[in-house]
C-alpha cells in the first residue's frame, strides 16, 4: 500500500479482465492407437468367415417343394364341400326344425287360450282396488320417518304400488291377452 497525495492506492491481485470469459484454445485430438495388423487382420477375417463349417458340402441346396407338398388340383373332388361338412349342415338343420316343432307342439299342449273383454275389464278392476288400498296405506305413515320398520314398510309398500302400475299398465296396453293353462 502507498501513498500518493490524497490517494491511497492498493495494489491486489485481483483485475477486472480476470472476471470476463477467455476464450479456450482447442485441445489438439488425443492420439489413437492404432495396431500396425489391422490390415491384416481384416484380410483374415474375409478369407476365413466360417471357419467353423467343416462339415458337409459348402452350399446347401434347397429342398424341391415335390418331396412334401402334393398337388391335389387334378384330383376328381379338389374344391367340393367334404361330405362330412354337408352332413353335419343337414343335421343341424334337422335340429333346428326339431326344436320349432317341439315348440309348436309345446304351444298346443299348453292351448293358450284369450282373456274376455269382461274378464279383463274386471282383472284391471281388482288391480286397481289393490293399488288405491296400497296408496291409502301409503298415505297413512308418517311424515318423519325416524325408525327402521317405518322405513322398511313405507319402502315395501312403495314396491307394492310399483310392481302393481306396471301390471295395470300391462292389462290396459293390450286388447287381447293370452293365458296358458
Amino acid at each position: 500500500m502507498g501513498f500518493y497525495g490524497n490517494q491511497t492506492v492498493i495494489k491486489s491481485d485481483e483485475y477486472i479482465n480476470d472476471l470476463l470469459p477467455k476464450e479456450m484454445a482447442p485441445q489438439p485430438p488425443k492420439i489413437k492407437y492404432v495396431s500396425g495388423y489391422a490390415k491384416q487382420t481384416r484380410e483374415e477375417l474375409k478369407r476365413n468367415r466360417y471357419p467353423y463349417k467343416t462339415m458337409g458340402p459348402p452350399e446347401v441346396s434347397l429342398p424341391s417343394t415335390t418331396q412334401y407338398l402334393r398337388k391335389h388340383a387334378n384330383d376328381f373332388d379338389y374344391g367340393q364341400v367334404p361330405k362330412y361338412l354337408y352332413n353335419r349342415k343337414q343335421e343341424e338343420e334337422e335340429r333346428k326344425a326339431g326344436g320349432i316343432r317341439s315348440a309348436q307342439n309345446k304351444a298346443e299342449d299348453n292351448s293358450l287360450h284369450t282373456l274376455s273383454s269382461h274378464e279383463q275389464k274386471s282383472i284391471l278392476k281388482g288391480l286397481t282396488a289393490n293399488w288405491e288400498e296400497v296408496y291409502r296405506q301409503y298415505l297413512g305413515l308418517s311424515v318423519i320417518i325416524d325408525t327402521i320398520p317405518k322405513r322398511l314398510r313405507k319402502e315395501r309398500l312403495e314396491s307394492e304400488m310399483e310392481s302393481l302400475q306396471k301390471d295395470i299398465e300391462l292389462f290396459s296396453r293390450y286388447k287381447t291377452v293370452y293365458i296358458a293353462d
